[in-house]
Protein backbone atom coordinates (compact mmCIF):
# COMPACT_ATOMS: atom_id res chain seq x y z
CA UNK A 1 0.00 0.00 0.00
CA UNK A 2 2.81 2.36 0.91
CA UNK A 3 4.50 1.70 -2.42
CA UNK A 4 1.33 2.58 -4.30
CA UNK A 5 0.88 5.81 -2.36
CA UNK A 6 4.52 6.71 -2.92
CA UNK A 7 4.19 6.07 -6.66
CA UNK A 8 1.06 8.22 -6.83
CA UNK A 9 2.75 11.05 -4.95
CA UNK A 10 5.76 10.87 -7.26
CA UNK A 11 3.47 10.93 -10.29
CA UNK A 12 1.56 13.90 -8.90
CA UNK A 13 4.80 15.76 -8.18
CA UNK A 14 6.04 15.19 -11.73
CA UNK A 15 2.67 16.14 -13.19
CA UNK A 16 2.60 19.34 -11.12
CA UNK A 17 6.00 20.34 -12.49
CA UNK A 18 4.89 19.53 -16.04
CA UNK A 19 1.71 21.61 -15.91
CA UNK A 20 3.55 24.48 -14.21
CA UNK A 21 5.98 24.85 -17.14
CA UNK A 22 5.25 27.00 -20.18
CA UNK A 23 7.08 26.84 -23.51
CA UNK A 24 7.08 29.64 -26.07
CA UNK A 25 8.97 30.20 -29.32
CA UNK A 26 10.20 33.49 -30.81
CA UNK A 27 12.41 34.73 -33.63
CA UNK A 28 13.98 37.29 -31.28
CA UNK A 29 14.29 37.66 -27.53
CA UNK A 30 15.26 40.26 -24.97
CA UNK A 31 15.39 40.37 -21.17
CA UNK A 32 12.92 41.92 -18.75
CA UNK A 33 14.45 42.56 -15.34
CA UNK A 34 17.12 40.02 -16.24
CA UNK A 35 14.82 37.22 -17.43
CA UNK A 36 14.20 36.10 -21.04
CA UNK A 37 11.17 37.45 -22.86
CA UNK A 38 10.04 37.10 -26.46
CA UNK A 39 9.92 40.00 -28.92
CA UNK A 40 7.11 40.23 -31.45
CA UNK A 41 4.59 37.48 -32.11
CA UNK A 42 5.22 33.94 -30.90
CA UNK A 43 6.11 31.46 -33.65
CA UNK A 44 3.61 28.74 -34.50
CA UNK A 45 4.53 25.11 -35.13
CA UNK A 46 4.23 25.68 -38.87
CA UNK A 47 6.43 28.82 -38.77
CA UNK A 48 9.15 27.00 -36.83
CA UNK A 49 9.22 24.06 -39.25
CA UNK A 50 11.30 25.71 -41.97
CA UNK A 51 13.34 28.17 -39.91
CA UNK A 52 17.12 28.10 -39.76
CA UNK A 53 17.02 29.27 -36.14
CA UNK A 54 14.71 30.52 -33.40
CA UNK A 55 14.53 30.84 -29.61
CA UNK A 56 12.68 28.53 -27.24
CA UNK A 57 11.71 29.91 -23.80
CA UNK A 58 10.79 27.40 -21.10
CA UNK A 59 9.31 28.80 -17.91
CA UNK A 60 9.33 26.63 -14.80
CA UNK A 61 8.51 27.36 -11.16
CA UNK A 62 11.78 29.10 -10.27
CA UNK A 63 13.73 28.63 -13.48
CA UNK A 64 13.81 29.89 -17.07
CA UNK A 65 15.62 28.03 -19.86
CA UNK A 66 16.42 29.89 -23.09
CA UNK A 67 17.53 27.67 -25.98
CA UNK A 68 18.61 28.63 -29.48
CA UNK A 69 17.21 25.98 -31.80
CA UNK A 70 18.97 25.40 -35.13
CA UNK A 71 18.56 22.35 -37.38
CA UNK A 72 22.14 21.09 -37.19
CA UNK A 73 22.22 21.23 -33.39
CA UNK A 74 25.88 22.26 -33.51
CA UNK A 75 25.91 26.03 -33.13
CA UNK A 76 29.60 26.34 -32.29
CA UNK A 77 30.72 24.24 -35.27
CA UNK A 78 28.42 26.13 -37.63
CA UNK A 79 29.73 29.45 -36.33
CA UNK A 80 33.29 28.28 -36.96
CA UNK A 81 32.65 27.55 -40.65
CA UNK A 82 29.59 29.52 -41.80
CA UNK A 83 29.27 33.30 -42.15
CA UNK A 84 25.49 32.97 -41.71
CA UNK A 85 26.20 31.98 -38.11
CA UNK A 86 29.40 33.89 -37.33
CA UNK A 87 28.83 37.37 -38.81
CA UNK A 88 26.54 38.91 -36.22
CA UNK A 89 26.89 41.79 -33.79
CA UNK A 90 25.67 39.67 -30.88
CA UNK A 91 27.06 36.17 -30.42
CA UNK A 92 24.35 33.60 -29.66
CA UNK A 93 24.66 30.95 -26.95
CA UNK A 94 23.07 27.52 -27.40
CA UNK A 95 21.38 27.46 -23.99
CA UNK A 96 21.05 29.87 -21.08
CA UNK A 97 19.62 28.73 -17.74
CA UNK A 98 18.22 31.32 -15.32
CA UNK A 99 17.88 30.16 -11.71
CA UNK A 100 15.57 32.58 -9.90
CA UNK A 101 14.08 33.42 -6.53
CA UNK A 102 11.09 35.51 -5.54
CA UNK A 103 11.89 39.10 -4.48
CA UNK A 104 8.63 41.00 -4.17
CA UNK A 105 10.25 43.70 -2.05
CA UNK A 106 12.71 44.62 -4.77
CA UNK A 107 10.01 45.36 -7.34
CA UNK A 108 7.88 47.21 -4.80
CA UNK A 109 10.83 49.49 -4.08
CA UNK A 110 11.33 50.23 -7.80
CA UNK A 111 7.79 51.49 -8.25
CA UNK A 112 4.17 50.62 -8.94
CA UNK A 113 4.74 49.97 -12.66
CA UNK A 114 7.62 47.58 -11.99
CA UNK A 115 5.62 45.81 -9.30
CA UNK A 116 2.68 45.30 -11.66
CA UNK A 117 4.96 44.05 -14.44
CA UNK A 118 6.86 41.68 -12.14
CA UNK A 119 3.60 40.10 -11.04
CA UNK A 120 3.36 38.49 -14.51
CA UNK A 121 6.46 36.39 -13.79
CA UNK A 122 5.88 35.80 -10.09
CA UNK A 123 8.18 38.58 -8.79
CA UNK A 124 11.21 36.46 -9.71
CA UNK A 125 14.75 37.72 -10.22
CA UNK A 126 17.74 35.72 -11.51
CA UNK A 127 20.31 34.71 -8.90
CA UNK A 128 22.38 32.49 -11.19
CA UNK A 129 22.68 32.57 -15.00
CA UNK A 130 24.54 29.76 -16.77
CA UNK A 131 25.59 29.75 -20.45
CA UNK A 132 26.05 26.36 -22.16
CA UNK A 133 27.32 25.19 -25.54
CA UNK A 134 25.38 22.77 -27.74
CA UNK A 135 27.52 19.93 -26.33
CA UNK A 136 26.47 20.79 -22.77
CA UNK A 137 29.78 22.44 -21.85
CA UNK A 138 29.50 25.33 -19.40
CA UNK A 139 30.81 28.48 -21.13
CA UNK A 140 30.02 31.06 -18.46
CA UNK A 141 28.24 31.35 -15.15
CA UNK A 142 27.15 34.47 -13.27
CA UNK A 143 25.79 34.75 -9.74
CA UNK A 144 24.17 37.62 -7.89
CA UNK A 145 26.55 38.78 -5.15
CA UNK A 146 25.84 40.54 -1.86
CA UNK A 147 25.82 43.95 -3.52
CA UNK A 148 23.04 42.80 -5.83
CA UNK A 149 25.21 42.77 -8.98
CA UNK A 150 25.64 39.82 -11.31
CA UNK A 151 29.23 38.57 -11.09
CA UNK A 152 31.05 36.15 -13.40
CA UNK A 153 32.09 33.09 -11.37
CA UNK A 154 33.04 30.83 -14.28
CA UNK A 155 34.27 31.81 -17.74
CA UNK A 156 35.67 29.78 -20.66
CA UNK A 157 38.27 31.88 -22.47
CA UNK A 158 38.35 29.22 -25.18
CA UNK A 159 34.66 29.70 -26.06
CA UNK A 160 34.47 33.46 -25.35
CA UNK A 161 30.71 33.66 -24.61
CA UNK A 162 28.86 36.96 -24.71
CA UNK A 163 25.94 38.44 -22.82
CA UNK A 164 22.53 38.32 -24.47
CA UNK A 165 22.13 41.33 -26.81
CA UNK A 166 25.36 42.94 -25.64
CA UNK A 167 28.90 43.40 -26.98
CA UNK A 168 30.52 44.18 -23.62
CA UNK A 169 32.25 40.77 -23.58
CA UNK A 170 32.98 40.73 -27.30
CA UNK A 171 36.63 40.06 -28.20
CA UNK A 172 38.28 41.20 -31.46
CA UNK A 173 38.68 38.37 -33.96
CA UNK A 174 41.87 36.42 -33.49
CA UNK A 175 42.55 37.88 -30.04
CA UNK A 176 42.05 36.58 -26.53
CA UNK A 177 40.74 38.92 -23.89
CA UNK A 178 43.54 40.19 -21.68
CA UNK A 179 41.11 41.17 -18.94
CA UNK A 180 40.38 38.72 -16.16
CA UNK A 181 36.74 37.85 -16.85
CA UNK A 182 36.28 35.93 -13.62
CA UNK A 183 34.90 38.18 -10.85
CA UNK A 184 33.81 40.74 -13.44
CA UNK A 185 30.63 42.48 -12.22
CA UNK A 186 27.85 44.27 -14.11
CA UNK A 187 25.73 47.25 -13.15
CA UNK A 188 22.38 47.30 -14.96
CA UNK A 189 19.64 49.95 -14.99
CA UNK A 190 16.19 49.37 -16.46
CA UNK A 191 13.51 51.13 -18.45
CA UNK A 192 9.98 51.37 -16.99
CA UNK A 193 9.03 48.32 -19.09
CA UNK A 194 11.82 46.26 -17.49
CA UNK A 195 14.12 46.15 -20.50
CA UNK A 196 17.78 47.09 -19.89
CA UNK A 197 18.54 50.80 -20.22
CA UNK A 198 22.28 50.59 -19.48
CA UNK A 199 24.80 47.90 -18.69
CA UNK A 200 28.32 48.70 -17.53
CA UNK A 201 31.36 47.02 -16.04
CA UNK A 202 31.86 47.66 -12.34
CA UNK A 203 34.88 49.51 -10.95
CA UNK A 204 35.24 51.54 -14.14
CA UNK A 205 36.86 48.73 -16.10
CA UNK A 206 37.06 48.83 -19.90
CA UNK A 207 36.35 45.93 -22.21
CA UNK A 208 38.48 44.71 -25.14
CA UNK A 209 37.17 47.57 -27.31
CA UNK A 210 37.99 50.27 -24.74
CA UNK A 211 34.49 51.09 -23.44
CA UNK A 212 32.91 50.74 -20.01
CA UNK A 213 29.24 50.34 -20.83
CA UNK A 214 26.32 50.39 -23.25
CA UNK A 215 23.01 52.26 -23.45
CA UNK A 216 20.07 50.65 -25.24
CA UNK A 217 17.17 52.09 -27.23
CA UNK A 218 14.08 50.10 -28.22
CA UNK A 219 11.30 50.53 -30.76
CA UNK A 220 8.17 48.37 -30.55
CA UNK A 221 10.08 46.03 -28.28
CA UNK A 222 13.00 45.54 -30.70
CA UNK A 223 16.51 46.75 -29.89
CA UNK A 224 16.98 49.69 -32.26
CA UNK A 225 20.29 51.18 -31.06
CA UNK A 226 23.32 50.56 -28.84
CA UNK A 227 25.45 53.50 -27.69
CA UNK A 228 28.83 52.99 -26.05
CA UNK A 229 29.62 54.72 -22.75
CA UNK A 230 32.73 55.78 -20.83
CA UNK A 231 33.29 55.48 -17.07
CA UNK A 232 31.12 58.54 -16.44
CA UNK A 233 28.22 57.23 -18.48
CA UNK A 234 28.87 59.59 -21.40
CA UNK A 235 28.79 58.50 -25.06
CA UNK A 236 32.22 57.46 -26.34
CA UNK A 237 33.72 55.79 -29.41
CA UNK A 238 35.18 52.33 -29.07
CA UNK A 239 38.58 51.34 -30.46
CA UNK A 240 37.06 51.01 -33.93
CA UNK A 241 35.71 54.55 -33.84
CA UNK A 242 32.11 53.37 -33.35
CA UNK A 243 29.90 55.23 -30.89
CA UNK A 244 26.47 53.97 -31.93
CA UNK A 245 25.04 50.95 -33.76
CA UNK A 246 21.59 51.29 -35.31
CA UNK A 247 19.31 48.32 -36.06
CA UNK A 248 16.33 48.56 -38.44
CA UNK A 249 13.58 45.95 -38.73
CA UNK A 250 10.79 45.05 -41.12
CA UNK A 251 8.14 42.37 -40.46
CA UNK A 252 10.13 41.19 -37.45
CA UNK A 253 13.34 40.67 -39.45
CA UNK A 254 16.58 42.63 -39.04
CA UNK A 255 16.93 44.48 -42.37
CA UNK A 256 19.99 46.66 -41.78
CA UNK A 257 22.78 47.57 -39.37
CA UNK A 258 24.49 50.97 -39.47
CA UNK A 259 27.55 52.17 -37.57
CA UNK A 260 28.10 55.78 -36.48
CA UNK A 261 30.87 57.75 -34.78
CA UNK A 262 28.38 60.10 -33.11
CA UNK A 263 25.32 59.74 -30.87
CA UNK A 264 22.94 61.47 -33.30
CA UNK A 265 23.57 59.02 -36.13
CA UNK A 266 24.91 61.61 -38.60
CA UNK A 267 28.50 60.44 -39.13
CA UNK A 268 28.86 56.96 -40.55
CA UNK A 269 31.93 54.86 -39.77
CA UNK A 270 33.14 51.31 -40.38
CA UNK A 271 32.02 48.67 -37.89
CA UNK A 272 33.03 45.18 -36.79
CA UNK A 273 33.31 43.80 -40.33
CA UNK A 274 34.97 46.79 -41.97
CA UNK A 275 31.86 48.33 -43.53
CA UNK A 276 29.46 51.07 -42.44
CA UNK A 277 26.20 49.47 -43.56
CA UNK A 278 25.01 45.86 -43.66
CA UNK A 279 21.74 45.02 -45.44
CA UNK A 280 19.77 41.77 -45.26
CA UNK A 281 17.03 40.00 -47.24
CA UNK A 282 14.87 37.13 -45.99
CA UNK A 283 12.58 34.38 -47.23
CA UNK A 284 10.27 32.64 -44.75
CA UNK A 285 12.26 34.20 -41.91
CA UNK A 286 15.62 32.87 -43.14
CA UNK A 287 18.51 35.10 -44.22
CA UNK A 288 19.05 34.65 -47.97
CA UNK A 289 21.28 37.62 -48.83
CA UNK A 290 23.69 39.97 -47.09
CA UNK A 291 25.15 43.07 -48.79
CA UNK A 292 27.96 45.31 -47.55
CA UNK A 293 28.15 49.09 -48.12
CA UNK A 294 30.55 51.89 -47.29
CA UNK A 295 30.06 55.21 -45.55
CA UNK A 296 28.64 56.81 -48.71
CA UNK A 297 26.26 53.87 -49.25
CA UNK A 298 28.48 52.64 -52.05
CA UNK A 299 29.12 48.92 -52.50
CA UNK A 300 32.16 47.82 -50.54
CA UNK A 301 34.17 44.74 -49.66
CA UNK A 302 34.18 43.71 -45.98
CA UNK A 303 36.98 42.17 -43.91
CA UNK A 304 36.31 38.81 -45.61
CA UNK A 305 36.91 40.50 -49.00
CA UNK A 306 33.28 39.83 -49.94
CA UNK A 307 30.55 42.26 -51.03
CA UNK A 308 27.51 39.99 -51.23
CA UNK A 309 26.64 36.72 -49.48
CA UNK A 310 23.87 34.41 -50.68
CA UNK A 311 22.38 31.61 -48.56
CA UNK A 312 20.23 28.59 -49.51
CA UNK A 313 18.20 26.27 -47.26
CA UNK A 314 16.26 23.03 -47.57
CA UNK A 315 12.64 22.52 -46.53
CA UNK A 316 13.69 21.90 -42.92
CA UNK A 317 15.47 25.25 -42.70
CA UNK A 318 18.93 23.68 -42.78
CA UNK A 319 21.57 25.86 -44.41
CA UNK A 320 22.73 23.96 -47.50
CA UNK A 321 24.89 26.46 -49.33
CA UNK A 322 26.41 29.91 -49.06
CA UNK A 323 28.03 31.77 -51.94
CA UNK A 324 30.35 34.78 -52.05
CA UNK A 325 30.30 37.53 -54.68
CA UNK A 326 32.28 40.63 -55.52
CA UNK A 327 31.03 44.03 -56.60
CA UNK A 328 31.31 42.96 -60.26
CA UNK A 329 28.87 40.10 -59.69
CA UNK A 330 31.49 37.38 -60.04
CA UNK A 331 32.31 34.75 -57.43
CA UNK A 332 35.10 35.60 -54.99
CA UNK A 333 37.03 33.56 -52.47
CA UNK A 334 36.02 34.19 -48.86
CA UNK A 335 39.21 35.05 -46.98
CA UNK A 336 38.87 32.57 -44.08
CA UNK A 337 37.53 29.61 -46.08
CA UNK A 338 39.64 30.35 -49.18
CA UNK A 339 36.65 29.14 -51.18
CA UNK A 340 33.95 30.75 -53.31
CA UNK A 341 31.13 28.74 -51.79
CA UNK A 342 30.36 26.57 -48.78
CA UNK A 343 28.21 23.50 -49.35
CA UNK A 344 26.59 22.01 -46.26
CA UNK A 345 25.11 18.56 -46.53
CA UNK A 346 23.53 16.61 -43.72
CA UNK A 347 24.04 13.03 -44.88
CA UNK A 348 22.45 10.36 -42.71
CA UNK A 349 24.01 6.92 -43.12
CA UNK A 350 23.38 3.75 -41.14
CA UNK A 351 26.59 2.58 -39.51
CA UNK A 352 27.52 -0.32 -37.26
CA UNK A 353 25.69 -0.05 -33.95
CA UNK A 354 22.92 2.05 -35.49
CA UNK A 355 24.80 5.34 -35.36
CA UNK A 356 23.84 8.13 -37.76
CA UNK A 357 26.54 9.91 -39.74
CA UNK A 358 26.41 13.64 -40.46
CA UNK A 359 28.89 15.16 -42.88
CA UNK A 360 29.65 18.83 -43.54
CA UNK A 361 31.44 19.57 -46.80
CA UNK A 362 33.29 22.58 -48.15
CA UNK A 363 33.16 23.00 -51.90
CA UNK A 364 35.61 25.12 -53.87
CA UNK A 365 34.70 25.14 -57.54
CA UNK A 366 34.64 21.44 -58.48
CA UNK A 367 36.63 20.19 -55.56
CA UNK A 368 34.82 19.04 -52.42
CA UNK A 369 36.48 18.74 -49.03
CA UNK A 370 35.36 17.39 -45.66
CA UNK A 371 35.17 19.64 -42.61
CA UNK A 372 33.80 17.38 -39.90
CA UNK A 373 31.98 14.16 -39.23
CA UNK A 374 29.45 13.74 -36.44
CA UNK A 375 28.07 10.45 -35.15
CA UNK A 376 24.74 10.53 -33.25
CA UNK A 377 24.51 7.26 -31.33
CA UNK A 378 21.37 5.48 -30.03
CA UNK A 379 22.52 5.87 -26.42
CA UNK A 380 22.35 9.66 -26.77
CA UNK A 381 26.08 10.23 -27.22
CA UNK A 382 27.36 12.47 -30.00
CA UNK A 383 30.87 11.74 -31.24
CA UNK A 384 32.50 14.36 -33.47
CA UNK A 385 35.68 14.18 -35.54
CA UNK A 386 37.20 17.36 -36.92
CA UNK A 387 39.69 17.95 -39.70
CA UNK A 388 42.01 20.83 -38.73
CA UNK A 389 43.46 20.87 -42.23
CA UNK A 390 40.65 20.45 -44.72
CA UNK A 391 41.23 17.35 -46.87
CA UNK A 392 39.52 15.94 -49.98
CA UNK A 393 36.49 13.72 -49.39
CA UNK A 394 37.10 10.06 -50.19
CA UNK A 395 40.87 10.32 -49.99
CA UNK A 396 43.02 7.76 -48.16
CA UNK A 397 44.07 10.50 -45.73
CA UNK A 398 40.44 11.32 -44.92
CA UNK A 399 39.51 7.69 -44.21
CA UNK A 400 42.59 7.34 -42.00
CA UNK A 401 42.01 10.52 -39.99
CA UNK A 402 38.27 10.11 -39.52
Amino acid sequence: MGTVIGTLLLFWFGYSIWISSITEYYAMVTEVYGMPDGVGEALSWRERGGRAGYWKIQKFHHKFVLTYVEPYGQLEVMRQHSTAYSMSVFKKTSRIVYDCKKNKGKYRSIGEEAFSLAEDFGFLEPVRVSYYGSDGKLHMEMERNRSGRMEITNYSSEDQPQLLQSTLLRTPEGETDGNDMKSQQFEVTYNPDGRPLTCSLSSGKKNSYGVNGERYVYQDGYLSAVCYLDNEGNPVCNNLGVMMIEFCYEDGNLRSIRYYSDEEGLKRTDGFYGVAIEEFDYEKGNLVERREKGQNENWEYDTNQVYRYRYSYNEKGMLTKEEYYGIDGNRVREKNLTANELVLRSIRLQLEGGCGLYLMMLKERRRTKALFLSYNCPDGRTIRFFSKTVIPVGSTEQRKRF
